[in-house]
């Protein structure tokens, strides 16, 4: 059951769609409507909207018992929950319908919370058989933020479908992209323009690298609410004609396929999905010390981390490495290999589908006892 975000979204989307049909019969539940949605097309998968808006509107209140109501009919035995109001309402409503297992995800730092969806956290968090974060980080982070005992969280961390890394299979950027970066070296952030992305810090790192290498281009790939703040400290930066601004892409790859280095300027993540993109597509990756970077990156062998705050540092890092063609390409090697390893779509589902079977065994065997 899910609200609205995009990483969550297509992490969600690729874990229905992958289930072993003759194991598992997902059913998508939504608490409201969203564009997502209406583009969620897969006949395989039954999407049921409560259209519920808040909890201060006492009709929505009903969604507790037509939730509860759902779960009954569908003989519901796993019920995996994201975000707040579905942690709070969906518990509720397992708990009603007596679901054998039910997990609430974890997938970032939390620094969306308010206190009063810490509050609603932490008042349904005993009615949850087990947290799953994409993290060590986050598993120990959240542990200790909502007060719940480390040995509840399990991790499973995110996968990449490699098959869009393959040449053969990608599509071709645009046309304004293979135009402004004809001939440089290439410098890509994937991200989301909004504060906790720290876009503005990646452009002070960008001036800097630019002072260096004349032949830089640097490529964004998302789209926000700080895009305009953004454009305008670059001109004022003078680096605006250095920065090619591609909007939201449905290919990232087919981008990262062309970029020598991959960058992550965030303040917080959870798992970067940016990071084991980058380094699925072959491409060191140089970023901030946050939630799972130090689970992905391996410090001089993948790529590097630095301090959030040390801009100067995560520059330094950057022109390094374009500087260096022998070390930059010998660690997208190592990258690539470290994703096959660990961090494939494949592996993310194997892994999943354990997880669910150990839980509901286990689920069965309290029953009998």
């Amino acid at each position: 059951m899910q609200t609205s975000e995009a990483g969550t979204e297509g992490h969600l989307l690729r874990l229905i769609r992958g289930l072993d049909r003759s194991r598992f019969s997902p059913r998508l539940i939504v608490l409201q409507s969203s564009q997502w949605l209406d583009r969620f097309q897969d006949d395989r998968v039954p999407v049921d909207c409560l259209e519920f808006q808040s909890f201060s509107r006492l009709r929505d209140w009903n969604c507790l018992g037509r939730l509860s109501r759902h779960f009954r009919q569908y003989s519901t035995q796993i019920v995996e929950l994201h975000f707040t109001d579905a942690h709070f309402l969906g518990s509720l409503a397992a708990r009603q319908a007596r679901i054998p297992v039910v997990i609430s995800c974890r997938r970032d730092l939390g620094h969306q919370h308010t206190s009063k969806s810490l509050l609603m956290t932490r008042f349904a968090n005993p009615w949850i058989s087990r947290f799953l974060a994409n993290s060590h980080l986050v598993a120990e982070r959240m542990s200790q933020r909502e007060g719940v005992a480390r040995h509840r969280f399990d991790v499973i961390p995110n996968g990449v479908d490699l098959a869009a890394f393959d040449l053969h299979t990608q599509r071709e950027p645009s046309p304004e992209f293979l135009q402004a970066t004809q001939g440089k070296r290439i410098v890509t952030l994937l991200a989301n323009l909004r504060p906790v992305k720290n876009v503005q810090g990646f452009l002070a790192a960008a001036q800097q690298v630019a002072s260096i290498i004349p032949d830089v281009c640097f490529v964004i790939l998302g789209h926000g609410e700080q895009a305009d703040a953004l454009r305008a400290q670059a001109e004022q930066l003078g680096i605006a004609r250095s920065i090619c601004w591609m909007g939201s892409v449905t290919n990232p790859a087919a981008y990262l396929a062309h970029s020598h280095v991959g960058c992550l300027t965030s303040h917080a993540e959870g798992f970067s999905n940016a990071i084991v993109e980058y380094m699925a597509a072959g491409i060191p990756v140089v970023a901030t010390r946050v939630g799972g970077a130090e689970e992905a990156i391996v410090e001089g062998i993948t790529g590097h981390l630095v301090d959030p705050n040390d801009m100067p540092r995560l520059a330094q890092c950057i022109a390094n490495l374009l500087q260096d063609e022998t070390r930059r390409s010998t660690m997208g090697r190592a990258s690539r290999q470290r994703v096959e390893e660990l961090f494939t779509h494949q592996i993310q589902l194997a892994a999943y589908q354990a997880y669910y079977e150990r839980l509901l065994k286990a689920a069965d065997q309290r029953e009998l006892a």
